[in-house]
């Protein structure tokens, strides 16, 4: 059932004498364009009346938004419901297993008691506030949580507010005891300072040893602590997915999320944003490393051994990995210094795009160094030869495509069959734009070992799974460009 409007009580009364008698229903999805106290006091009649068999059930209210246009009922106040129906059950719902509530302010919180009292099973919880005055409840939701459904494992957030309304996400958490499996915030905000940073730290300490899944997602910030904490104490974890609403949110900086060994060993599942920093490069950021150019002496600066130990240490702990599946890396790109940079040579490599000249700078900081190489470059040898123990790796997103100049540089033939022959599972590479249809073959001069690649594993896909932040100049460089590139790099070296 989805969008219930206000009901007469007759229409109510019919409803939740037809519930009680589906004996056999197993799953209930209500969502209702009402959101406020008398639609949750209809929606507590209505669980009430719900049969025993039920194992899962969704009470969704529409936001505060939705109601604007919702005229009143009188019917709806001629009497209450919970008096004349005949068919409330009496024992608790053993086989509920999945549940679903809206959090409302106006509700009393012994509301929300008689409800979990009759869930002592349930091992799925999620929750949506009704609006950003209903995020705060959630906190005194948490005991009866603890109190009555005292076998939770996954908990479920969504569509909770930023920090400004003084909450944390982890404030559930102290009504789950230690069992949990698996958590998933959206739209998650560490907020409150210190004080949330050290509670975000604390809840994942407390559960570290259950935690096999955390998925945080649209996530509007998270402390590198809170991130280090995460791979250094949750040994069971089997996916990590933290994921920012726009650029430099949510993003894991090094060296400090590679300061420590990391114990979650048996990831499944990783898809993070990392700021590795930059080289100190004289080369413009919009044009190659400095390394990449054959035939330059490497500077000899500390700084650049510093920054390239971070960088293996990172790329030594990704294949250690051995269990991985699914690797989605993205690098922190600043487009806010990109933008700004305004190039003194008219010569410098643009690329044209409906009759315009646009600057494709930024495209050149959307890589991990050397990690997609197995060459020699500036006298450093590439790193992808330490991900051959990633033999169950089936896809390999993220900061890998050939819109990178790097990557288009320095993935050849060499590093595709390299490819075939330790990864054997691989289903997904991310080389190309994103594209209706997987394409059978690549029409551009330059790229005949994607062409072999294709050829080898026809069921490969090569696309990326969405439009990026840098379309539509994330295209296929032709070989002049790319050579036209390098040229300009050679002016900085």
């Amino acid at each position: 059932m989805t969008w219930l409007g206000l009901m007469s009580t007759f229409d109510k009364d019919l409803l939740f004498r037809s519930i009680a008698g589906l004996t056999k229903l197993k799953h209930l999805h209500v969502e209702s364009r009402i959101g406020d106290e008398r639609w949750f006091k209809s929606m507590t009649t209505l669980f009430f009346c719900l049969p025993m068999s039920l194992v899962s059930l969704v009470l969704r209210s529409g936001s505060a938004l939705e109601q604007e246009n919702v005229l009143t009922n009188e019917e709806e106040r001629d009497s209450d419901p919970i008096v004349d129906s005949p068919n409330l059950r009496n024992g608790p719902l053993l086989h509920l297993k999945e549940l679903e509530l809206p959090i409302h302010n106006a509700v009393q919180l012994s509301e929300y008691g008689r409800i979990l009292e009759h869930c002592p099973n349930v091992d799925t919880f999620s929750l949506r506030p009704f609006d950003q005055n209903s995020v705060p409840v959630i906190k005194d939701v948490a005991p009866l949580v603890k109190r009555f459904c005292q076998h939770i494992r996954n908990i479920k957030a969504s569509r909770a507010t930023s920090w400004w309304y003084v909450w944390n996400p982890f404030d559930i958490l102290g009504g789950v005891h230690s069992t949990l499996e698996s958590l998933q915030l959206d739209f998650y905000d560490q907020g409150c300072g210190q004080v949330g940073e050290n509670l975000t730290i604390s809840s994942f300490l407390h559960h570290s040893v259950t935690l096999r899944d955390i998925r945080l997602v649209d996530s509007q910030s998270l402390s590198n602590k809170a991130i280090q904490s995460i791979v250094t104490t949750c040994a069971s974890l089997e996916r990590l997915e933290i994921s920012g609403r726009s650029d430099n949110r949510a993003v894991a900086e090094l060296p400090e999320i590679v300061a420590h060994k990391w114990v979650c060993n048996g990831l499944k599942y990783l898809k993070m944003t990392i700021d590795w920093g930059q080289f100190v490069d004289p080369t413009p950021p919009h044009l190659p490393a400095y390394y990449l150019q054959q035939s330059s002496t490497p500077p000899s600066l500390d700084q650049d051994q510093e920054r390239w130990d971070i960088l293996e240490r990172l790329y030594r702990q990704i294949g250690s990995l051995i269990e991985l599946e699914v690797l989605d890396l993205s690098a922190c790109i600043n487009r806010m210094a990109i933008s700004q940079y305004k190039p003194k040579d008219p010569d410098t490599p643009r690329r044209r795009f409906c009759g315009s000249l646009v600057d494709t700078s930024f495209r050149s900081q959307d890589r991990f160094p050397l990690l997609l190489s197995l060459g020699v470059h500036g006298g450093r040898q590439g790193y992808l030869s330490w991900l051959s123990g990633l033999k169950n790796l089936k896809e390999l997103r993220g900061s890998v495509h050939l819109g990178n100049p790097e990557v288009a540089m320095t993935l050849k033939q060499g590093e595709v069959e390299w490819m075939v022959e330790h990864w054997p599972k691989l289903q997904v590479l991310e080389l190309l734009p994103h594209q209706d249809e997987a394409p059978a073959h690549v029409d551009v001069d330059g790229y005949a070992h994607v062409n072999w690649l294709l050829r080898r594993k026809p069921t490969l896909d090569l696309r990326r799974r969405w439009k990026s932040p840098n379309y539509p100049w994330d295209g296929l460089w032709k070989q002049d460009e790319l050579d036209g590139l390098l040229t300009a790099c050679c002016k900085y070296i």
